[in-house]
């Protein structure tokens, strides 16, 4: 009987605590919910990741921090210089007029060092591109400078020697050096007119009107006799290279934008097909290359 008393107090109690319980809250209260596996454990690790998803993709986040790689859309390419690489006459047979042309493009933001350059051809002969003088000068040692390509300027690679013994970029009198046709490709005839030029005093319509009909660039091989000696001395000393330096070097549109490098070769440089020829930097890293 006693047995029987005490499982009967003990149902009154545990249903005593049912209805405490039940009027507390039961199953809806915050703490029904706690405890080590009335919850999924995976679901603090859920919001744990999602937290440090959110650290990572913050715009705080802290310089050098790559956890994250971001996605294509949001890779920029730093922009970079852009040079080209031209066959032009590598075909040509003639050594004289065999060359090829390095072309900057007209969107880079700076100048190109290109001195230290080489270029390579099929046969494994690789050759510098070496120095310039900006202002060639006639009958001196002129100065070795660095050779600096600006937007949109060309540098033609001749493969025979220098008729003016240096490699030099164009100027706007530049054309007084090629009356004997020494050049290929032709150096530009830009140099001004003579009747534009001040002219001196004294000189009469005879000579006037014989330098009207002088070209650009032109060096008279003769001077007729029947002009005066005043006529003849300005045309015998003033119309040549040297003197149109003298008076346009300082001129806003003087220098030019194309240099003329020679690789003083004897001998056919470029194949005349099946040839690759590639342009590298100072540090051995590949520019451009052709091929044909």
């Amino acid at each position: 009987m006693d047995a029987i008393k005490e499982l009967k107090y003990f149902f009154l109690i545990l249903f005593i605590l049912a209805i405490v319980w039940l009027f507390t809250g039961g199953p809806f209260r915050p703490e029904a919910t706690s405890g080590l596996f009335l919850k999924d454990p995976q679901s603090r690790r859920g919001r744990d990741l999602q937290k440090e998803v959110g650290k990572i993709t913050d715009t705080t986040r802290p310089a050098g921090d790559d956890t994250v790689e971001p996605k294509d859309d949001d890779v920029k390419e730093i922009p970079k210089d852009i040079v080209t690489l031209k066959r032009a006459k590598a075909r040509d047979t003639n050594t004289d007029n065999e060359y090829i042309e390095i072309i900057a493009s007209k969107n880079n933001k700076n100048a190109i060092n290109i001195s230290e350059w080489k270029i390579e051809g099929k046969n494994g002969l690789d050759l510098k591109l070496g120095y310039g003088t900006y202002v060639y000068t006639p009958g001196i040692s002129n100065p070795k400078e660095n050779i600096f390509l600006e937007p949109g300027g060309k540098a033609i690679i001749a493969t025979s020697y220098s008729p003016l013994g240096a490699n030099f970029l164009i100027n706007k009198c530049s054309g007084y050096l090629d009356q004997d046709k020494q050049f290929s490709p032709r150096l530009p005839r830009q140099c001004p007119l003579v009747e534009d030029e001040v002219l001196p005093e004294g000189l009469n319509d005879e000579c006037l009107d014989f330098i009207e009909d002088i070209s650009k660039c032109e060096i008279l091989d003769t001077i007729p006799s029947y002009l005066n000696s005043a006529c003849q001395s300005f045309l015998s000393e003033k119309i040549n290279y040297k003197s149109c330096v003298s008076l346009h070097r300082s001129d806003a549109d003087f220098f030019g934008n194309e240099w003329r490098i020679f690789l003083s070769r004897s001998e056919e440089l470029w194949k005349k097909s099946r040839e690759q020829i590639t342009l590298t930097d100072e540090n051995g890293n590949l520019i451009d290359s052709i091929s044909y």
